[in-house]
């Protein structure tokens, strides 16, 4: 039985480690998310791709098409092709 212990007690402490990292990682990750977008403007489908509506941060477009905006870069300044 003690050998049983010895042998098993350094892959239990490295996995309580590796959990312990894991939680660490997993609680800063939370603290140092980017803030929300100000705006997720919607884009058509196909080539041009121009949008066609303009959500704000708190709105959740009913399609994967958006892409966040800022006030720094307006919904207007998407070139138009």
């Amino acid at each position: 039985m003690w050998v049983w212990h010895a042998m098993w007690l350094p892959h239990i402490d490295t996995k309580i480690a590796a959990v312990r990292q894991r939680e660490t990682e997993q609680q800063r990750g939370r603290q140092n998310r980017p803030p929300a977008p100000e705006r997720i403007v919607e884009l058509c489908i196909g080539a041009g791709r121009p949008p066609t509506a303009v959500h704000s941060g708190d709105c959740t477009p009913r399609t994967s098409n958006g892409s966040p905006s800022t006030a720094t870069k307006p919904a207007g300044s998407w070139p138009r092709e």
